[in-house]
């Protein structure tokens, strides 16, 4: 989005949190920013998203994966402690 070729014209007021504000102002230090960039940059980014794209459920974004590996056993979903147990014994 580029806000840095805008002149600033708006300004609004927001309450946060406590620990959401703590964690901005910590991400704002680290940086060495004032915390409105930090702000910009993090609305810039999300407004950058398409529309939804962060209401999507967890395995909407991984949907493509399943079924993706041959070769694994039928029941593995079912069994997954059993097998995992094995994981990592010498053979």
């Amino acid at each position: 989005m580029g806000y840095t070729r805008h002149p600033m014209s708006q300004q609004d007021s927001i309450r946060l949190p406590g620990p959401m504000l703590a964690e901005l102002d910590r991400r704002a230090k680290r940086r060495r920013l004032p915390r409105a960039d930090v702000i910009r940059d993090a609305l810039s980014t999300y407004l950058e998203l398409p529309e939804g794209a962060l209401q999507r459920r967890p395995v909407d974004r991984i949907r493509h994966l399943l079924g993706a590996i041959d070769g694994l056993p039928d029941n593995l979903a079912s069994r997954a402690d059993d097998y995992l147990e094995d994981l990592g014994r010498r053979r």
